[in-house]
């Protein structure tokens, strides 16, 4: 099974990309490169998201006001990119 066949086996509507990656990844064999490349991908995600979360917990206590301003500009600034939307995936018959 190649991995675009997995992929699109995987997804649903809704679907996060990291979420479908962790799909992929778990079909693929536990040797497979593509594999290692999508769990070291997401767990690098998830270490950045938790230090960016611990930097503002720390802010907090200093300044929770101000802290809560910054989280909310570094939202805005995260989140209004123009982000693709998921590909559209044509059943074939």
């Amino acid at each position: 099974m190649d991995i675009e066949k997995i992929a699109r086996d995987s997804y649903r509507d809704g679907m996060s990309p990291g979420a479908l990656a962790r799909q992929v990844a778990g079909w693929l064999p536990k040797e497979s490169l593509v594999r290692w490349m999508l769990e070291d991908m997401l767990g690098s995600a998830n270490f950045d998201n938790h230090d960016r979360h611990m930097i503002f917990s720390d802010f907090e206590k200093i300044d929770a006001e101000e802290a809560l301003a910054a989280k909310m500009r570094s939202f805005y600034r995260i989140n209004g990119r123009k982000v693709d939307p998921a590909p559209v995936i044509k059943e074939v018959v």
